[in-house]
């Protein structure tokens, strides 16, 4: 499993370095809307360098996951279920 606030794959205790940008903007103590906000930014900022031809391979990377990240947070139910 992932911890997205810490950026590490839990079962190996690895920093996940691609996710770091999530860990840096989201936190337990937010509201799963404030998290979900806070991805949300992070996905436009990632769609424009990605339109620019500037995103890097870990950026590409945290890109084509973000979607699936963000639906953690989609509500208070989902992100309580994450947080166990």
């Amino acid at each position: 499993m992932i911890d997205y606030y810490k950026a590490i794959d839990t079962e190996t205790g690895q920093e996940v370095s691609y996710l770091r940008e999530v860990s840096n903007r989201i936190s337990p103590e937010m509201s799963a809307q404030d998290c979900f906000v806070a991805l949300s930014f992070l996905r436009e900022e990632l769609e424009e360098l990605w339109t620019n031809g500037t995103l890097d391979k870990e950026g590409e990377r945290l890109r084509s996951e973000l979607y699936t990240i963000r639906s953690i947070f989609f509500s208070d139910h989902e992100k309580l279920q994450y947080d166990r």
